[in-house]
């Protein structure tokens, strides 16, 4: 047997179970680090051996490819594979929603910075799938319109909502940053449904409605909307550049 571990007397002559439990971690510390490295050793001395012999590397490796040759058009392995890839697909999707859960907040924190570090990309890649394959995002659009005609009350106000939209505008080409009039209780959500009315349309930054997507918890309280907001946000924006005499 090896030399005596460290600070462990008496070994081997005693029996494990008469060690304390710091002599136990400090002899298995040792046990654990003299097998490593005898098998790294035994490692490194059969990747000398198989790099050194063109032979040994050359059997291998036809060994390899009549294996997968002759496995890759069996249909038991085919169907055994298939098993294999949706047993773990089902595995990793629960994790991953499990992950997910656990972790909600850190996730979406994550996801925002990733979206902020990389948006020139994610446009760039999101431009080209959408000329790759137009129809899912038209039949997208043309879902939303239909539910923002169904979500329309007759007493709506056109020319306030209309006003709305200008001001959006007008406040994107001011300070050169996209904005967009958000539902503050969205059209389609989850768990809620809200109007497409003046006073549930809300100016926000394009980023800041791209994050919010479809979500609203009922125990949320919305922020302030409407036509009387958007003409505030717009007045304060034309001070902040000048545009506007101070009164």
């Amino acid at each position: 047997m090896a030399e005596n571990p460290p600070a462990v007397n008496g070994w081997p002559n005693r029996p494990l179970k008469d060690f304390s439990e710091e002599e136990r971690k400090i002899y298995d510390r040792w046990r654990n680090r003299k097998s490593a490295a005898a098998t790294k050793n035994v490692r490194k001395l059969d990747r000398e051996r198989r790099g050194s012999d063109p032979d040994v590397r050359a059997r291998n490796n036809e060994r390899a490819r009549e294996r997968h040759h002759r496995l890759k058009d069996d249909p038991d392995q085919i169907r055994k594979k298939r098993e294999q890839y949706e047993r773990a697909k089902e595995y990793r999707r629960a994790k991953a929603r499990q992950h997910y859960a656990d972790n909600r907040e850190r996730q979406i924190e994550l996801t925002r910075e990733y979206r902020k570090k990389n948006r020139e990309q994610i446009l760039e890649k999101n431009r080209a799938r959408y000329m790759a394959n137009p129809e899912p995002a038209k039949a997208a659009a043309e879902k939303r319109r239909a539910a923002r005609i169904q979500r329309t009350v007759p007493w709506s106000d056109d020319e306030k909502m209309n006003e709305i939209y200008r001001a959006s505008r007008e406040i994107s080409e001011i300070t050169g940053v996209p904005h967009d009039v958000d539902h503050v209780m969205p059209m389609q959500g989850r768990g809620v449904s809200g109007l497409h009315h003046q006073d549930n349309l809300l100016i926000v930054p394009r980023s800041v409605n791209a994050s919010k997507s479809n979500k609203f918890e009922p125990g949320d309280l919305p922020p302030r909307a409407g036509i009387r907001n958007a003409r505030a946000l717009l007045k304060k924006i034309k001070k902040e550049h000048g545009l506007l005499g101070v009164e």
